[in-house]
């Protein structure tokens, strides 16, 4: 994670911590950890599920369509990741966090 990114997401979990408080914080980064870990893992199911129709497919206009669904599975997939992907900085940030001020 770059400098600035950690900078915007530590000052992010500094406004975090004034409105919920430690524990509430805490609690919150861990569920959207674990809500987009679920999320990511449906989303490759998804694909893996698609990938797997398209082997199976001999009807030409269906394959259009599994490609398209697979398209947009993909495309899905790709932003989830970046969700996990953020939303693990952030918690990184607030281990940090209380690091620097907790101890």
């Amino acid at each position: 994670m770059d400098k600035i990114m950690y900078s915007k997401h530590y000052d992010a979990i500094k406004g975090l911590i004034k409105d919920l408080g430690l524990d509430a914080a805490d609690d919150y980064l861990q569920n959207e950890l674990s809500n987009f870990t679920k999320e990511v893992v449906s989303a490759r199911e998804r694909v893996y599920l698609i990938k797997e129709s398209m082997i199976l497919q001999t009807n030409s206009d269906e394959m259009k369509h599994l490609r398209y669904d697979l398209d947009e599975a993909k495309n899905n997939l790709s932003i989830l990741l970046d969700k996990l992907k953020t939303s693990d900085e952030m918690y990184i940030c607030y281990k940090e966090y209380l690091r620097n001020h907790c101890s």
